[in-house]
């Protein structure tokens, strides 16, 4: 394997965790949460997504990230094969989705740590519901899309 297709299968890896882990919470966990009351979203979330959260996802969506876009650039310097072009070059330009979403899901959780105020608690639920949506497709696209770079990858390799 040559480091362009390293990089593929690295990228592939984690960006399977990111997207398993944001289409749960989008199908599975958040529609849940808005069946309960918001108090009880609130104090779940200041435990996970604002305690071993802070860690886990971050470094899981940044590293597929890079992973998406590294394997972009060494494609480029060792002129990997044609066929794959458009599909590595998508998976880097798609793998900026979730990071714009990112950066307006976060506020959204970060207003839960300091506030019991239902009214607040109840926007910065629907903020992140919403962020945390298109996130999840980005991350679903990238995914597919790491994968069917790696299939082109190693079949023209």
């Amino acid at each position: 394997m040559n480091a362009t297709e390293i990089l593929a299968v690295l990228a592939v890896v984690t960006g399977g965790l990111a997207a398993g882990m944001t289409v749960d919470r989008s199908i599975v966990a958040l529609p849940a949460w808005r069946h309960l009351n918001v108090e009880a979203w609130a104090a779940f979330s200041r435990y996970a997504d604002l305690g071993n959260g802070l860690y886990l996802y971050p470094a899981v969506g940044v590293s597929t990230w890079l992973l998406s876009m590294a394997t972009a650039v060494v494609y480029t310097v060792q002129a990997g094969p044609s066929e794959a072009a458009a599909v590595v070059y998508a998976a880097a330009v798609v793998a900026l989705i979730p990071v714009f979403a990112t950066t307006r899901a976060v506020p959204n959780m970060l207003k839960v740590r300091h506030t019991d105020d239902d009214a607040q608690l109840m926007t910065a639920f629907a903020g992140f519901q919403k962020w945390n949506n298109v996130r999840a497709v980005g991350q679903t696209l990238g995914f597919a899309l790491n994968v069917w770079a790696l299939v082109l990858l190693l079949l023209h390799s």
